[in-house]
């Protein structure tokens, strides 16, 4: 009899130590992917901001085409206006026009 209470005894301890196996190995795999989630959101955020970055190089490239594409213009309406070929109305459009392309330079990011 006491032999079968030990051999129950036994196991019962076999099971309560595979059982904390299993709780250890689970409790593990959750940490490990825990882990694994970390390091992903981490790449998003450096992808992220990469490709922020590039759209922001992006455009303050065109916003400085842009101004000076109408830096040209004010300077062809002056030139033409002196000339007599145009208005002194296109050379203050062109005038106001460089003037927004280079505030919009200066703001330097996308909105």
């Amino acid at each position: 009899m006491e032999f079968r209470r030990l051999a129950g005894a036994a196991d019962l301890y076999r099971r309560k130590n595979s059982l904390q196996c299993k709780v250890h190995e689970a409790r593990q795999q959750e940490a490990e992917l825990v882990y694994q989630q970390t390091i992903q959101q981490a790449f998003r955020g450096v992808s992220d901001a990469l490709v922020e970055y590039r759209k922001d190089r992006e455009f303050r490239e065109q916003q400085e085409q842009l101004a000076f594409s109408a830096e040209d213009a004010a300077r062809l309406s002056e030139t033409r206006y002196r000339g007599g070929a145009t208005s002194y109305l296109e050379v203050l459009t062109n005038e106001t026009n460089y003037f927004d392309a280079e505030l919009g330079t200066r703001s330097g990011s996308v909105e």
